[in-house]
This record gives C-alpha cells, structure tokens and sequence, in this order.
C-alpha cells in the first residue's frame, strides 16, 4: 500500500505518532 494514497487525516497522524515512537525507541537502546 502506497502512503501517498492516504487521505485520511488520521491514518497519516497515527502513521507520525508510531514513527516518533520507533525513533525514540531506536535512540534509547544506542
């Protein structure tokens, strides 16, 4: 599925919230 073709307001926040979350994770295990 292409992230593009989301319209959605909320797909796309949830899609933001869970990559800040996988950085942040990503950062606290260096």
């Amino acid at each position: 599925m292409n992230p593009l073709t989301w319209q959605n307001p909320e797909q796309l926040f949830v899609a933001q919230v869970l990559k800040k979350i996988f950085y942040n994770s990503v950062a606290e295990l260096r």
